[in-house]
Parts: C-alpha cells; sequence; structure tokens
C-alpha cells in the first residue's frame, strides 16, 4: 500500500513538474525560431498557454488519484465554449496582435496611419491594443483587431516621418508666379529636411480669379515637433506671397 501511495505520488509530481516545464520549453523554441523578437507574441501566448497546460494537469492529476475526469472534460468543454463566446472580442484582438507581429508593418517607435484618422505614433503593443500617441500627447489604446481591419500607412522612412499640408491659394497672378515664390519660402524653412517638395492638386479658374489648392510634403526628425515645422512652412509662404502682393 505504501509502495502504491509511493507510485501515485511519483506521477502527481512528474505531471507538475511536466506542466511547469512544458510552456518553457515552447517560449524558448519560439524565441530561437523568430530570433529572440518574440515580445507581441509572448504576451499574447502566456496567460492562454499557461492555462491549457495547468488545466490539463489537473485533469491528470485527478486521473492518478482515482477520479473519473470524463465528466469533467465534458464540463470543460460546455465551458470553454461558453467562455469562448463571451470572450470573441479578446480572442480576436490576440490573434490580431499575432497577425501584426507576423506581418511587420510597424514597430514601436513609428508613425502610422489608420485609415483615415490622423497620423499617430506607435507607443506600445500588447496582445490586446496598439497604443497610438498623437502630436497633442494624447495616447489612444486602439483594439488589434481595429488596426488589422483598417488601411495601414507607415510614415517612417529611415528614422524620419513623413508629412503634408495642404494649402488653397487664390490669386489673380499667374500660377508659376505663385509657385516659384512658394519654393523660395520652402528652401528658407529651418526646421524641413532636403527631402521636401510641392505638387498641385487642384486648379480652377473663373475670369482672372485662380484658385490653386497646393501639396507640400517633407520628413521631420521629431513627430511630436510636427506642428512646429507646420507652422513655419504656412508662416513662411504667407509672408513672402503676400510681400510679392500674390
Amino acid at each position: 500500500r505504501t509502495k502504491g501511495v509511493q507510485a501515485i505520488g511519483i506521477k502527481i509530481v512528474a505531471i507538475l513538474f511536466a506542466a511547469f516545464l512544458l510552456p518553457r520549453i515552447l517560449f524558448w523554441a519560439l524565441r530561437r525560431a523568430t530570433g529572440g523578437d518574440t515580445g507581441l507574441v509572448l504576451s499574447a501566448l502566456t496567460t492562454f498557454l499557461k492555462t491549457g497546460v495547468w488545466v490539463i494537469a489537473f485533469a491528470f492529476v485527478l486521473s492518478v488519484l482515482g477520479f473519473d475526469v470524463t465528466a469533467i472534460v465534458a464540463g470543460l468543454g460546455i465551458g470553454g465554449l461558453a467562455i469562448g463566446l463571451a470572450a470573441q472580442p479578446m480572442i480576436a484582438d490576440m490573434i490580431a496582435a499575432l497577425v501584426i507581429f507576423a506581418e511587420g508593418k510597424f514597430k514601436i517607435g513609428e508613425v502610422i496611419k489608420l485609415g483615415s484618422s490622423e497620423p499617430a505614433k506607435v507607443v506600445g503593443l500588447a496582445w490586446r491594443s496598439t497604443q497610438l500617441r498623437n502630436t497633442l500627447g494624447l495616447v489612444a489604446h486602439i483594439p488589434n483587431r481595429q488596426v488589422t481591419e483598417q488601411t495601414v500607412q507607415n510614415l517612417t522612412k529611415e528614422g524620419k516621418i513623413f508629412d503634408i499640408l495642404e494649402v488653397t491659394v487664390t490669386t489673380q497672378r499667374e500660377v508659376h508666379n505663385v509657385l516659384a515664390v512658394i519654393n523660395r519660402a520652402l528652401e528658407e524653412c529651418r526646421y524641413l529636411t532636403a527631402d521636401h517638395g510641392v505638387s498641385v492638386r487642384e486648379f480652377t479658374q473663373k475670369g482672372e480669379t485662380k484658385v490653386v489648392k497646393y501639396r507640400f510634403w517633407w520628413f521631420v526628425e521629431d513627430y511630436e515637433g510636427r506642428d512646429k515645422t507646420r507652422d513655419e512652412v504656412f508662416t513662411r509662404i504667407s509672408r513672402s506671397l503676400d510681400e510679392e502682393d500674390l
């Protein structure tokens, strides 16, 4: 009888040891397979994987102790189904987190544009949400499923952030004269990178009056200082057009 108890104790210890060791082995293999960049994946899988392993280990322990686990497994199946239905949004966010990680469209520190929303800087990636900070310093937590459902534009290139500004100019002068003044004003901007430009987006004319919408584009090194660059561009262009009576 003593030997039987010892055998049961050894089996239980072995089961618990396996439950303790198995998740760590899987995480180690995952790190090796992905080159160590698994922060988002680990945060998404840790809770569910550990919970599943320990539930299975608990069922094995009960079986070793002589309990009929059939009813327990059936109950867990029904309970798991109910929990799964209730937690559909959370599960969808977790799967979306894996998609975001696998596709690698953006990473922390880069600036992205989701759909038609304003560009924002990625400041956090978790298994439930992506954290974005706008130029006002406000952080929004976007559910990962919403991130994957929208068009994602990564505005970061070689550590610099792409930005645009549209300005409408109404004038009775020649358009090429206006464009020349705008280009000179852009060259005088201190906060612009050398990589910048301007293009005509819309043009309408009634009599001698011309309405032209220009799009200015450039790269900034500090996204939080984007508005400072925009203010300088708008101020210099307005001043130059006024000085030239355009």
